[in-house]
């Protein structure tokens, strides 16, 4: 039928892969505000390897994420279907609401006129309805993998991520605060 989910290829009956990518609120929190939504380009090619897509796939659907998200929660929310789990995805109105608040985040202040902390708060608000989808995946996953234990431990590649972009973004808003000089 068309428009309708191909999963058969999908690892839904292996109870040693999660569904999507099951990672701990505070660590998706915490590497999605430190690195801007660059950390969503992991999880995401992360969470659609998981719903067994190709490596090659999962890097297209991963680096247009902004565009790809409701893809993704449609095969969430097949996953919990097909094993009688009863789950609201909220698919169109979290993709709608991540689509608007990252085209907001790249085109609205082009010529950089606006003061850094206004540019980052718009850069963190993504983040949102990121958090409600991954507060669902691990939801899915309690349901359908209670064995499989949430990603939370940062490792040191996680830590060098948080420690280079909370520098840069500190380095960020003390240059912006310092006083410029007028030009002539």
């Amino acid at each position: 039928m068309p428009g309708e989910l191909d999963l058969n290829h999908a690892n839904l009956d292996d109870e040693n892969i999660p569904i999507a990518y099951a990672v701990a609120l505070p660590k998706f929190i915490a590497m999605s505000l430190s690195t801007l939504g660059v950390y969503w380009l992991f999880w995401s090619f992360r969470a659609y390897r998981n719903l067994g897509l190709s490596k090659a796939t999962s890097g297209v659907y991963a680096f247009f994420l902004t565009i790809s998200l409701y893809e993704l929660l449609k095969r969430v929310e097949f996953a919990a279907k097909k094993a009688n789990l009863s789950v609201s995805m909220s698919k169109m109105p979290l993709a709608l609401t991540f689509f608007v608040l990252e085209t907001a985040n790249r085109f609205l202040d082009r010529e950089g006129k606006w003061p850094f902390w206004l540019t980052l708060l718009l850069a963190s608000l993504p983040v949102l309805p990121m958090i409600m989808v991954q507060r669902r995946i691990n939801a899915v996953n309690a349901a359908l993998r209670p064995n499989l234990p949430l990603v939370s431990r940062l490792n040191g590649l996680n830590i060098a991520w948080l420690s280079i972009f909370t520098i840069v973004i500190c380095l960020c808003l003390v240059g912006s605060m310092l006083p410029q000089e007028p030009t002539p």
